[in-house]
């Protein structure tokens, strides 16, 4: 609606005063839109656009599909350009998503990259363990004297702590059954032998220990699932 039609308007619903204060002159309005077109061509100029050619948000659009190198890849998943190099190196499963031609200099297709980018993610957090390499899960086998073999100190002393045990003193496979949660992060632990009698553990924690291996929680049958997924990375371990 403009100045003439509310001028025009008979008894309007409004206040007619101040609608036609929302009006500014023609004079006024187009020196406004010369001064906003002379911004916006300063602006798009100096990112290299070109005036009255196609939108900007489109050029945006075209270099986001454009095809990417290892640095924008690397960008994408978190890491530096050169540890996600090493990663697509030593991972078998990143070569098999075709991201090898990146360790030439070369790119990877968007759309490609974007189908996977699941499978990249997964492939980056997967267990050093080589897929094709199965898992032997070793059946718990009760010591003679019924004691469990917890060689890792540290892994004892959370153990003795969780069960309510003087330091030194004998935990039973019996005992170890009345195990459902163990939290111990930060606390030096590299070996969790001993664990495969705890069946029924329900919650663990062990963050920023130094734990390369896994296998002992395996035959936990109570918990397959959720040992199954369960990873060793620089933070440690935790499963809940």
């Amino acid at each position: 609606m403009g100045c003439a039609a509310i001028e025009q308007t008979a008894n309007p619903g409004y206040d007619r005063a101040q609608a036609l204060r929302l009006y500014a002159e023609k004079t006024v309005m187009d020196a406004l839109v010369a001064a906003d077109t002379a911004r916006y061509r300063a602006a798009l100029e100096a990112t290299g656009g070109v005036f009255g050619g196609i939108e900007p948000v489109h050029r945006f659009y075209e270099a986001f599909w454009g095809p990417l190198d290892a640095a924008h890849a690397a960008a994408a998943v978190g890491l530096e350009p050169a540890a996600f190099l090493g990663e697509i190196r030593e991972k078998s499963s990143l070569q098999n998503l075709g991201l090898t031609g990146l360790l030439s200099g070369g790119t990877v297709k968007r759309d490609t990259w974007t189908e996977q980018f699941s499978e990249v993610i997964s492939a980056l957090h997967s267990d050093a363990v080589p897929e094709s390499t199965p898992r032997v899960v070793t059946p718990v086998q009760p010591t003679p004297t019924g004691t469990v073999f917890i060689p890792d100190a540290n892994l004892r002393s959370a153990i003795e702590a969780a069960l309510g045990k003087a330091p030194g003193a004998v935990i039973t496979s019996e005992a170890m059954t009345r195990l459902t949660r163990l939290v111990a992060d930060e606390s030096g632990i590299s070996d969790l032998t001993g664990l495969e009698h705890a069946i029924r553990l329900e919650r663990i924690e062990f963050r920023r220990n130094a734990i390369s291996d896994v296998s002992p929680l395996a035959g936990l049958t109570q918990h397959k699932r959720r040992i199954a997924a369960c990873r060793v990375n620089q933070r440690g371990l935790a499963w809940a």
